[in-house]
Formats: C-alpha cells, sequence, structure tokens
C-alpha cells in the first residue's frame, strides 16, 4: 500500500487517537497513584489510630498499589507498542503486521478490563466511615480510588475502539489487491497489444488486428533494376536419365517443361 489511504488509514487514524487517550489515562494513573493513594495517613478501624499505610487499598499490602503502579506502566508500554504496529500495519505489504497488531490490541483491551474489575472490587471492600458508626473522615482517598475505576473502564472503552479499527484494517487488507498486500511481488500485466480482446464466442479470444502502416522498406522509385546480361536461360525439362537406367514403364505421363 502507498502510505496510509484509504480504510487503513482510516482504521490507523481512529486507533492513533485511542491510543493518544490511553496514553493520557495511564500518566494519569501513575500519577495519583503516587501522590494521593500511595504512602498515606488513614484508619481502617476502631479506635481511631491514624497511622501511616505505604498503600490506601490495604494497612498491610502494598499489592494493591503496586499493580497499579503496573497498570498504569504496562498500560503506556502497549500503547507506544500499538502505535508503531498500527504505522506498520498501514505501510505493509502482508496482512502478518496487520494480525499481529488485532493480537496486540486484543490483549491490551483484556489488561484494561481486568484492572477496572479488580480495583472496583477493591474499592467495594475498603471501610466506610458508616461502618464506624459516625460520619468521620477515614483518611482514606475515596474520590481519588473512583477516579482510577473510571480511568480503567474508560481505557476500556478506548482499548475496544482501537480493536475494533485493527480488525477492519485487517478485512481491508484482506480483501485488497495482491499486488498491494501481501504476494510480495506486483502481478505482472499485459501491455495493452497483448491483452486479448473480449470475444462473445463462449472460450475464446480474439486479439487486436495489427496496427495500419505496419512500417517496412517501400520498393524503389524506379522499380527493381533488370537481371545483368550474361545469364543463362532457365533450363526446360528435365535432363536425360544417364546410360544404363531401364526405360520408365509404359503408361506415364511426359514430363512437364520447366518455366
Amino acid at each position: 500500500m502507498k502510505g496510509l489511504q484509504g480504510t487503513p488509514g482510516a482504521a490507523a487514524g481512529c486507533a492513533a487517537i485511542c491510543q493518544f487517550f490511553v496514553v493520557a489515562i495511564s500518566v494519569a494513573i501513575l500519577c495519583i497513584n503516587r501522590y494521593q493513594i500511595t504512602d498515606v495517613f488513614a484508619f481502617y478501624s476502631f479506635p481511631y489510630v491514624w497511622r501511616f499505610v505505604s498503600c490506601a487499598y490495604s494497612p498491610t499490602s502494598i499489592t494493591s498499589c503496586n499493580y497499579l503502579y503496573a497498570v498504569g506502566a504496562f498500560g503506556l508500554l502497549f500503547s507506544i507498542l500499538i502505535g508503531f504496529l498500527q504505522c506498520a500495519a498501514g505501510r505493509s505489504n502482508g496482512m502478518g503486521m496487520h494480525a499481529c497488531n488485532v493480537v496486540v490490541n486484543f490483549m491490551h483491551l483484556g489488561w484494561w478490563i481486568a484492572a477496572g474489575v479488580y480495583f472496583t472490587v477493591e474499592y467495594n471492600d475498603l471501610p466506610k466511615a458508616s461502618d464506624f458508626g459516625s460520619d468521620v473522615d477515614t483518611g482514606i482517598p475515596y474520590s481519588y480510588m473512583r477516579a482510577i475505576n473510571a480511568l480503567c473502564f474508560t481505557a476500556v472503552a478506548f482499548a475496544a475502539l482501537s480493536m475494533i479499527a485493527s480488525f477492519a484494517g485487517l478485512i481491508s487488507a484482506r480483501k485488497a489487491p495482491k499486488e498491494e498486500h501481501g504476494s510480495g511481488y506486483a502481478a505482472e500485466k499485459p501491455s495493452p497489444q497483448q491483452a486479448p480482446m473480449y470475444n462473445p464466442t463462449p472460450g475464446t479470444y480474439a486479439y487486436p488486428p495489427p496496427a495500419p502502416g505496419y512500417p517496412g522498406s517501400p520498393p524503389p522509385t524506379g522499380g527493381y533494376p533488370p537481371a545483368p546480361a550474361g545469364y543463362p536461360p532457365a533450363p526446360t525439362g528435365y535432363p536425360p536419365a544417364p546410360a544404363g537406367y531401364p526405360p520408365p514403364p509404359a503408361g506415364y505421363a511426359p514430363p512437364p517443361a520447366r518455366a
């Protein structure tokens, strides 16, 4: 394919826009995790004992925060990889790059779905102020955790759009002519002089007649010159048979005279 054009070009553009937003979401998740969820003061049980915790999702484990770091980092790397694959697929001569792009987009979508489900469950398991019998501030950043859930499912939506766009590019590449997407060589096209013309008779083809005025050497203006003098006259009849040959059988016509 020559550049990004047609359906593959539109798919590449759509996927690029989606991945731009996913990059922004990944960066936002990393920043929220670093400055609002990791290393905070909160309490999780009565009596209200405020203490420093390494991860607001749990007072005893930092697994959730480490996973959130991984979600943002790998989401960012996936988006960059998909951007390169989309550009390569848009300019590729084969379907392999398009298929690889679809597979990576599918993995990217699954990554964000898993993250959204996990952190939604973690948020629902957090203690609420009502659990302590009064409306108190527990120090747990609920609003930022809800933002994490929203960002994860927003990334799911953009990853799904990107996967659909990459799949559309794969279908378009599959339907493209061989010389554009996958044969490795351009099909040899016959020249107009060699191309057969349509003939209504089934199973036959008619070739075009030669062009008028086919080039050739014209005869001399004054005609061809006569034969030079001294040439013997053309012989007439057959030469006599050598001596000793039997005579021809009776009934045969005499040999014709030579011109």
